[in-house]
């Protein structure tokens, strides 16, 4: 889906107006509207002081920080309309005695009261039954109420829609009874408990929700649906000076596809989260499976008492905080609770200690990873500290003054210290902790606190006698004999010809998937007339904008497939000695072997652990009728062998036969899953599947995300064992590449860990229907609904009856399948010779009547059903008009436009071609990710050809051009490869486009095999020819919905004229204004789907870099322009036909479209639409299209000033050199004038150093992105993120300023992805950087004292030098470029990626003459003058010390050279010294 900026920003915003405030902002479930996809990504921060001194300074600064934020948040359609802010601080005991006095209370001494803040209902009979609830929790549970306190709040300022369902906020106030401080939070945690689940069953109808923020005797919280900078003047409390603190946790959150709720801002009781939870369902259902197992010591009996401890429907951070209340009552420390909840990357890490490998190892089985891209600030009221996630997806910052005061925050510059006060700037590193004890009254390292924690108990030992792995067990032979012949059995579970040749041939010969193109255009599963698996019902989530996949391949370290089968610990035994034994695998694809072992795993045991096999047939005589009982009594024959001590269960097929149907493994698997869940039972036993069934990635994701713990496919190996001459190394091959996909399909929702993402239910069901999933997928989406349980036994039946009846195609022979290309008899194709010759006969005749003939094959699906919308009708606003009343085609065509195919996937005729026929008809061409000639941003002058223009060498089938024509794509599209990428590129563009997902493989980004990358897309590319091009999964500066703005923003100043659109693949979908034609044009242009594109073999020209195929090219403008004026003309007869006669009256009217009636389709009837044709009650007056043009605040931009400082500079080329002060809220600085730079003098730029800015102070995001050549940027201070993002020819250098009292290489100057695509230019930063330092950099100079993980990530070309310590995986899929690394400490090599690079020597210049060199001169020499021009720009001590002894200090570094560079310098030394010969 594409979708423009307005209608992003808008579309939540005009359903505000329909909300119900008796549900307390969010409107019922309704449409494809669903509260499940609420999603929020923000701004957080503490400050805290180390030794524990409380002052309302702390406070204060807080709210500060908290303003400092506001960018990072967002607001709805009133502009006061908040998505939530608040403040988390210690109890202000002196506040609080002075406010008790007023009203009569006496408070016992500090520790021995608690106060909860609540959101209580308007009315006061609401209240009154509220407060007579409380007080009764109160007193059964032994505690003493105190009094109430109404809190004085000042609502004057906030929106309309949050006033009117805003709470009536009260204290209460409660003394203990208990004996000691810890043991009343945990009294107030289950009083609160209490109240909240008491409450929610008086189910009152009041404007405002019951809510309770906090109940501690430590801490309070005050928060609401407010902006930041509302929250210190809302509650009043928070201005008092008596009301002090030593911490602060602040947060401003920014929501997708969510209401504002009063409840949903944070901080929650005890953090605050920037990020997402991507496995929250599962991990929320196996909380829930833990409650009949779980005991506590520390909670005893009080434990019941808590559940339900998650409430329905809250978010994944309520979630989260819940579950670590939990953890911290029942005994465990904060910091140990959080090392449970967000574990490092320990089984790949070859770095950590064997103590923390083993804490984590032991914890892994007690509790699985609430895994997703987070920064999680925390605290109890003592302690308060912070963690990333094991990848380091989200910014976080600190620093550490001489006066005790620790500050921490997604950027720095929210709070302003003297920098000579300034001891230590810092960054959390992905999976590590900062913490201060301010009882201790100290900081205390992530080192530190994990040595002491990961010791406390002697793990390692633990887990040697505890552990069971799979793979040292005694080896039991296996013989597999099948009942049936091996061909009926395949036919029985539904294999093809396909399958052994598309998906199992690939994977056993090279390890991994095979690979296609052009998409799929066959029909959905539930409108097939063949019989298919079940599994082909579901679909696979992936990450929407707030959590963004993570490449599995170049990012291998933070992955994992270790499973654990069998029943889960005790999560609360805290006081464990004796600690329960576990069964590890390594991955859970097993061989038969391994299965046979677990079968008889009670005599490898010793009886610790017992296995039964439940059979998963039944009697093929009870038909599809009997499959519902056969369930239920699996389902029961589990749970009482459960109850009888069996802690493995194996659901197996292999009983299958010509009287025996197997239940589709998903459906039997998931099924038992869910019923243990709801007995209590699933966590004290393990579920393995042993199935015919499973053959490619997509079933085994299935059967992992509904339960099971290990996967044997016995029909698979069965089969490859008949087609592999050497079936040991088939089926090794066959078990990586399932694992390799599975990591592919983990890793493109943002899950790092097979065990998270085991009943995680990351899936949406198309054509299941309600009752269905209800009663056996519990929880998954399914919007259309369609077939029940008698339709998939019916399907079950079908597939057994071909394979065991009588069918003549079947008897000796698999069905030919044709899913993946067409067929004869096989699967129905949108895309067919006949439609092919169709469409390509209409467009090159310009004959209409040929072209309805093709609109016909595809719309009329009364026969052939391929698509949903195949089975939609329109039905009529009013009566006909005639045609002539209808807006013109003329008009109509300009809302179209084509996909974005890159210039390297197809040919440069191909791709010329569309950019000149949507010129000519006034829509738009897209230019994919691949980057654009400059050439082609000149309009056509006079008639022409397109060799003339491009350049005869570069074109092969020659186009005629007419005076008046452009080759010019008006969407320039943005991608995370970010190829070509510059200020010239981005300045060409009407729309610019940000590609969040690709279209066909969404969440998995893409590639460019190395046969396509010629010579010209090199350069436009900025890479090496014949080196294979990476699009990564993620856009490294889109790691949440802030990051998302921020890249908007960015677009929006380098090209202010420019509309920004998003290419995402939306969950729940808005209307349209503009339409994208992909597949259409190419075909118009003569392809013929042979499915090749990737293989550069395209026979007709349209896929290929190949010269002489591209010679076969035959497509012309001409044809794409009768194309779309065909499409336009038979839209002008739909609007006719319906009395509609302007474009615009269609957007948003899904109450014109209506299911066909009449379908006579056993699969069909069941479908329903009712949800995708829905339509909010709004009032006329909201619009149900893009009105609005937004407000991007670029009239506030610091670049105003610079432009007009500069405008001498930019008009003469005068040199000028600016003064400028600069704070975080300057963002994107420099781009805005870079666009003017570009505007008038393209990539060549101005001479260097024309125009130079000192600046001082903190930078904003994005500082000097697109830097035009010609522009230098001095800053004394630090940046944040995205410093020098998409670089191109200008010169940063950041120094920190002469007070800074830190040493540079030990102190950080710059945040993540700094230079993230840079194409050219140079920059300078005397300080360390944070993760993904030149990610994708293709071509600048950088010299860094230091760098986080993944530096230099995907870098195509350029130079970096770093003169401290990196981070892992530096240079994880690298491919160009030299990087230069000092390796003072010798560790380097096991922090480098090797997949893809060298580590050699940096020689001595004399010995490097006539060698392969990095631009064209010794690596020395490079090394030397980047050193020497940072030591000139910045002053660098470091680089000072290392020329003065440059003998030691060259033997020191380390020459990362990537593998295919050097292969492409030696082909192109080997190519030039053959030509001079």
């Amino acid at each position: 889906m594409e979708m423009n900026e307005n209608a992003m920003n808008k579309m939540v915003e005009n359903v505000q107006e329909f909300v119900n405030p008796l549900l307390n902002q969010a409107p019922k479930n309704q449409g494809l509207y669903d509260k499940r996809h609420e999603k929020d990504s923000c701004g957080v921060g503490f400050v805290a002081h180390i030794k524990g001194k409380k002052s309302h300074e702390i406070v204060s600064q807080g709210l500060t920080l908290l303003k400092n934020l506001t960018h990072r948040g967002a607001t709805g359609y009133d502009p006061k309309l908040g998505d939530g802010a608040g403040l988390l601080m210690q109890m202000p005991d002196a506040f609080m005695r002075k406010e008790a006095a007023k009203l009569n209370i006496t408070l016992p001494e500090a520790g021995q009261y608690a106060v909860g803040n609540l959101f209580m209902p308007q009315t006061k009979a609401n209240q009154a039954k509220v407060e007579a609830v409380i007080a009764s929790i109160i007193a059964e549970e032994n505690q003493t109420l105190l009094g109430w306190r109404d809190v004085p709040v000042d609502n004057s300022n906030i929106a309309d829609a949050a006033r009117a369902v805003e709470p009536c906020m009260r204290q209460v106030i409660i003394g203990s009874k208990a004996a000691d401080q810890n043991t009343f939070e945990r009294k107030c945690f289950v009083i609160r408990k209490r109240i909240e689940h008491a409450v929610t069953a008086l189910k009152l109808q009041d404007n405002a929700q019951f809510y309770v923020p906090s109940l501690s005797s430590r801490t309070i919280v005050y928060k609401g649906m407010l902006l930041a900078n509302e929250v210190g003047v809302y509650y009043q409390d928070l201005v008092d000076e008596s009301v002090v603190s030593a911490l602060a946790l602040v947060h401003q959150r920014f929501s997708t596809n969510t209401f504002p709720a009063w409840d949903l801002a944070h901080p929650f009781r005890m953090i605050a989260h920037n990020g997402e939870i991507n496995t929250v369902q599962g991990n929320v259902n196996w909380m829930a499976a833990r409650h009949e197992t779980m005991k506590s010591a520390v909670i005893g009996e009080d434990l019941e008492k808590l559940w339900p401890l998650i409430a329905e429907g809250q978010s994944d951070s309520a979630c989260f905080d819940n579950c670590l209340e939990l953890l911290v009552a029942g005994g465990y420390s904060l910091p140990h609770a959080m090392m449970m909840l967000i574990p490092e990357a320990w089984s790949n890490n070859a770095l950590m200690d064997e103590e923390r490998r083993a804490f984590y190892e032991y914890h892994a089985a007690l509790m699985e990873p609430w895994d997703g891209p987070a920064a999680v600030a925390f605290t109890d009221g003592q302690m308060i500290g912070a963690t990333l996630d094991r990848n380091g997806l989200r910014p976080a910052r600190y620093l550490v003054t001489d006066d005790d005061i620790v500050m921490m925050a997604s950027e720095m510059g929210v709070l302003t210290f003297p920098q000579e006060k300034i001891i230590k700037k810092w960054r959390l590193q992905p999976g590590k902790m900062l913490l201060i004890d301010t009882v201790q009254g100290r900081i205390i390292d992530d080192g530190v606190v994990k040595t002491q924690i990961s010791t406390a108990k002697p793990y390692k030992q633990w887990i040697a006698q505890s552990r069971y792995h799979l793979s040292d067990l005694p080896k039991v032979e296996s013989t597999l004999q099948l009942t049936e012949s091996l061909l009926d059995t395949q036919q029985a579970f539904g294999y093809t010809q396909e399958d052994l040749k598309f998906v199992l041939q690939p994977m056993i010969a090279n390890g991994e998937e095979g690979a296609g193109s052009m998409g799929n255009d066959a029909a959905l599963t539930v409108l097939s007339n063949k019989a298919k698996p079940l599994y082909n019902y579901f679909k696979q989530l992936f990450a929407q904008v707030t959590n963004p996949p993570i490449d599995p391949i170049r990012e291998e370290l933070v992955m994992s497939l270790v499973t654990f089968i069998g029943p889960k610990p005790n999560l609360l035994a805290i006081d464990e000695t004796n600690p329960p034994v576990r069964l590890e695998a390594s991955q859970p694809i097993l061989t038969l072997e391994e299965l046979e072992q677990l079968k008889n795993i009670g005599e490898a045991t010793k009886g610790q652990y017992q296995s039964l096999v439940l059979d998963i047939t039944y009697d093929a005589a009870l038909g599809k009728a009997g499959m519902a009982n056969a369930i239920a009594s699996i389902n029961q024959t589990a749970e009482n062998a459960v109850r009888s001590g069996i802690n493995v269960l194996i659901l197996s097929d292999r009983a299958v036969a010509t009287n025996r149907i197997a239940i589709p493994a998903l459906l039997a698997c998931s099924s038992l899953h869910e019923h243990l869940v709801k007995t209590g039972l699933r966590t004290s036993t393990g579920l393995v599947v042993d199935t015919g069934s499973a053959r490619e990635v997509h079933h085994f994701a299935l059967l992992a995300g509904y339960g099971a713990e290990a996967v044997c496919p016995w029909l698979t190996f069965k089969t490859i064992g008949n087609i592999a001459a050497d079936a040991y190394l088939a089926n090794k091959n066959f078990i990586k590449a399932i694992g390799k996909g599975l990591y592919k399909v983990m890793s493109k929702m943002g899950i790092s860990t097979y065990q998270s993402y085991c009943g995680a239910q990351i899936f949406e069901a198309i054509g299941l229907n309600s009752a269905f999933i209800a009663q056996y997928f519990t929880g998954t989406v399914s919007q259309i609904e369609g077939i029940g349980l008698n339709e998939v036994a019916e399907e079950t039946m079908r597939l057994h009856n071909l394979a065991f009846g009588n069918d003549p195609v079947l008897a000796n022979a698999l069905d030919a399948g044709g899913e993946y290309a067409f067929r004869v008899r096989g699967e129905e194709h949108m895309w067919t010779p006949e439609s092919i010759s169709k469409l390509q006969n209409a467009t090159r005749t310009g004959k209409y009547e040929t072209y309805k003939e093709y609109a016909r094959l595809i719309n009329d699906q009364t026969r052939r059903h391929m698509t949903l919308r195949g089975l939609f009708e329109i039905k009529p606003a009013k009566a006909a008009i005639a045609l002539d009343q209808v807006e013109s085609a003329k008009d109509i065509v300009k809302r179209f436009a084509t996909g974005a195919m890159s210039l390297g996937s197809i040919s440069t005729e191909a791709h010329a071609t569309l950019a000149i026929a949507m010129n000519r008809i006034g829509g738009k061409s897209n230019t994919g990710e691949g980057g654009e000639d400059a050439k082609r941003f000149i309009p056509i002058a006079q008639d022409s050809t397109m060799a003339e223009v491009i350049g005869r060498d570069l074109i092969e089938a020659d186009i005629a051009l007419k005076a008046g024509d452009s080759m010019r794509s008006r969407i320039k599209q943005v991608a995370s490869g970010r190829f070509g990428v510059t200020a010239d590129y981005l300045a060409s563009a009407d729309q610019i486009q940000i590609k969040m997902a690709q279209g066909a493989k969404p969440g998995e980004g893409g590639q460019l095999p190395g046969h396509k990358v010629s010579p010209y897309i090199a350069k436009l590319r900025f890479s090496v020819p014949g080196v294979g091009l990476i699009s990564p999964p993620p856009h490294h500066d889109i790691y949440s919905i802030e990051d998302l703005a921020q890249l908007i923003h960015d677009l929006k100043n380098a090209n202010p004229k420019a509309s920004i659109s998003v290419k995402l693949v939306s969950e729940t979908g808005i209307g349209a204004d503009e339409f994208g034609f992909a597949t259409a044009p190419l075909v118009v242009e003569g392809c013929i789907m042979m499915r090749k594109c990737h293989l550069n073999t395209c026979p007709v020209g349209v896929a290929t870099q190949d010269p002489e195929l591209r010679k076969k090219f035959t497509g012309q403008p001409e044809h794409v322009v009768n194309y779309f004026f065909f499409v336009a003309e038979e839209v002008r007869e739909l609007m006719a036909s319906m009395g509609i006669a302007k474009f615009d009256d269609l957007i948003g009217r899904a109450d014109l479209l209506n299911m066909q009636a009449g379908i006579e389709h056993w699969k069909i009837q069941g479908l329903n639409f009712d949800k995708v044709f829905h339509q909010p009650d709004m009032p006329a007056s909201v619009s149900r299209k893009n009105n609005d043009v937004q407000d991007h605040g670029l009239k506030n931009a610091l670049d105003n000033q610079l432009v007009d400082l500069a405008k001498t500079a930019l008009e003469t080329g005068k040199k000028v050199v600016l003064d400028i002060p600069i704070t975080n809220t300057n963002r994107t600085v420099g781009t805005m004038l870079s666009n003017q730079v570009a505007t008038r003098y393209g990539n060549a730029g101005l001479p260097n150093n024309t125009i130079t800015v000192n600046f001082t102070g903190t930078s904003g995001q994005s500082f000097a992105a697109f830097l035009a050549k010609g522009i230098t940027f001095n800053l004394t201070g630090e940046g944040n993120d995205y410093v020098g993002k998409g670089l191109c020819g200008g010169r940063i250098v950041i120094k920190p300023p002469v007070a800074f009292r830190g040493v540079p290489h030990e102190n950080i100057i710059i945040g993540n992805t700094v230079m993230y695509g840079a194409t050219t230019g140079e920059a300078y930063f005397n300080g360390v950087a944070g993760e993904r330092f030149c990610v994708r950099n293709s071509g600048a100079s950088a010299v860094v004292e230091g760098v986080g993980n993944h530096g230099c990530e995907y870098m195509t070309g350029g130079t970096v030098v770093v003169l401290g310590t990196t981070g892992q995986n530096f240079a994880a899929g690298m491919s160009g470029g030299v990087a230069y690394v000092y390796d003072e400490d010798g560790m380097f090599a096991k922090r480098c990626n090797m997949s893809m690079v060298n580590l050699e020597h940096v020689i001595a210049a004399e010995a490097d003459i006539g060698k392969i060199q990095h631009l064209n001169q010794p690596d020395e020499v490079t090394l030397k003058s980047l050193i020497e021009n940072h030591a000139d720009y910045t002053g660098s001590a470091r680089a000072k010390a290392l020329l003065a002894d440059w003998q030691v200090s060259r033997a020191k570094f380390v020459k990362v050279m990537p593998n295919e560079y050097k292969r492409a310098l030696t082909e192109l030394a080997a190519a030039a010294s053959k030509e001079a010969a």
